[in-house]
């Protein structure tokens, strides 16, 4: 019994870590650090269905968990634009860009 039991603890952590893993090798491989992050093109690749981890692949690197299901990646270039996917059973069901703290809006520009 004790045997199956290691069995299954040493294949769940070399299947968690296995995806770490895969996510290291994805942000090590970009030859810049804001390479990680999204822009336009990787986000219109992005489709309803895709998994997290094909997202991750689109764009080079992992987003920020926001809040259960939902994550966001910073825009490479523009510091007050970001990307919010939603993930649901690890399948992209919607997405849509941000503006971020600092963004200035139509309002702002008004006055």
């Amino acid at each position: 019994m004790k045997k199956i039991i290691l069995g299954i603890l040493i294949s769940s952590s070399v299947l968690v870590s296995g995806c770490g893993n895969e996510l290291l090798a994805i942000e090590s491989s970009n030859d810049y650090r804001w390479q990680r992050f999204m822009n336009d093109t990787e986000f219109d690749k992005v489709s309803n269905g895709m998994s997290y981890m094909d997202v991750v692949r689109t764009a080079g690197g992992a987003g920020k968990k926001q809040k259960s299901g939902t994550y966001l990646w910073h825009d490479e270039l523009l510091i007050t634009r970001g990307y919010e996917l939603q993930f649901k059973e690890d399948k992209v069901i919607d997405k849509k860009i941000v503006e971020l703290h600092g963004a200035v809006t139509d309002e702002d520009d008004a006055e």
